[in-house]
């Protein structure tokens, strides 16, 4: 398989190795996550963990401080965990945006990136996976099959339904359904719900936005926003090539109609989503002339990678939601190996890199031996 650049890089050429990735909810995300993932552990690099979720170290909705990096993230490659300070390269988690407490443990400079999705779709997706319809009376989780119509009727009493879902738990921890159960993007963005009434607070949190972040992708125009990526970060076409990742099996249709409802419910979402949406655009008609070329090129790519790399499919669940990944076709190597297995297989060999390559200090006698980059087997 060519995996060599198939776009011009950006000028100066060099790599850009230190990002954040806003990972949002339901928005094709885990996908550019793996992307990210697969460019930091190829070049040895250092990702803010959680030590606690060995399973994908994700921060979740914990408040950031600045004691948080020495309490709950493993140390980078090479630093002890009795360091100072902890500098890392890459962050790709699920975490809430907080910019000035991120940027106290991130390698500067570091970039910001975080994608977004059209709500009526997201939300549906969202309800699906987090399978909002546990707020339901067991009578009407009896009477409602569909997600269509599920949706349907949560949508008729929407506050409700989301107000039950405070009092359930979910992995564990009770209410964090409530949060994603309503304009679940931009409090992943940053912006807490009590002010999500206020439309001047709004607007001016996503002026706020536009200023900081480098880039929104957009799910509905995923090849493109990553042609923009791959600029803005020097990296080579190679980086960003891709398979699918936790893709929901196909579903009963959802009417316009309905999808109407899921975006004036989810209005801050929309706001916010329109707002970036036009702001790719303007991004893309300033890339220049190649575009449309350069998008071609990279979608052949794509085709490549998933006629050579890609086998059958497999579908997992989690509760009553199903989804599905490629398996890894036989014999095609390394290369495909790192971009078609799963996501936990990737994480588990970043897990497993990171919390062994620390470096490790012991005391002999009056002197203090630093024991850097070696495997420390306890």
């Amino acid at each position: 398989m060519n995996l060599h650049p198939s776009v011009a890089p950006c000028e100066g050429g060099t790599p850009e190795p230190n990002l954040v990735f806003i990972k949002t909810h339901k928005t094709g995300s885990t996908t550019l996550s793996h992307i990210i993932n697969r460019f930091g552990y190829t070049r040895k690099l250092s990702f803010a963990l959680n030590k606690r979720h060995r399973n994908n170290g994700h921060l979740g909705y914990i408040t950031l401080s600045k004691t948080t990096p020495k309490e709950i993230f493993l140390p980078p490659i090479g630093v002890s965990k009795w360091a100072r300070t902890f500098r890392y390269n890459l962050m790709t988690g699920h975490a809430r945006y907080d910019r000035a407490k991120m940027d106290a443990f991130m390698t500067s400079p570091t970039h910001y990136v975080t994608i977004l999705r059209d709500p009526g779709h997201q939300f549906e997706s969202a309800f699906s996976h987090f399978q909002f319809d546990d707020a339901f009376l067991i009578q009407e989780r009896k009477h409602y099959k569909t997600i269509p119509a599920k949706l349907e009727h949560f949508m008729g009493t929407a506050e409700f339904y989301r107000n039950r879902l405070k009092h359930l738990s979910w992995e564990g921890e009770r209410g964090l359904r409530w949060y994603y159960a309503k304009n679940n993007q931009m409090f992943d963005m940053g912006l807490d719900h009590e002010h999500h009434k206020d439309d001047d607070i709004v607007s001016a949190y996503i002026d706020k936005l536009e200023a900081e972040l480098d880039l929104v992708l957009i799910t509905e125009y995923y090849d493109e926003s990553l042609l923009l990526l791959q600029r803005y970060l020097c990296w080579d076409t190679a980086d960003i090539v891709y398979v699918s990742k936790n893709m929901r099996p196909p579903s009963a249709p959802v009417s316009e109609s309905l999808r109407k409802k899921l975006r004036q419910w989810n209005s801050v979402d929309m706001k916010l989503y329109k707002h970036f949406n036009e702001s790719l655009w303007n991004k893309i008609s300033e890339y220049g002339p190649n575009f449309q070329s350069d998008l071609a090129k990279f979608r052949e790519q794509l085709k490549e990678v998933l006629d050579e790399c890609v086998g059958d499919l497999k579908v997992s669940s989690q509760g009553r939601f199903k989804y599905s990944n490629y398996k890894v076709k036989a014999g095609s190597g390394v290369n495909c190996t790192l971009i078609a297995e799963s996501k936990s297989a990737l994480f588990s060999s970043i897990w497993r890199r990171q919390s062994q390559q620390t470096d490790t200090v012991v005391k002999v006698g009056n002197t203090q031996l630093s024991l850097h980059n070696y495997v420390i087997k306890t």
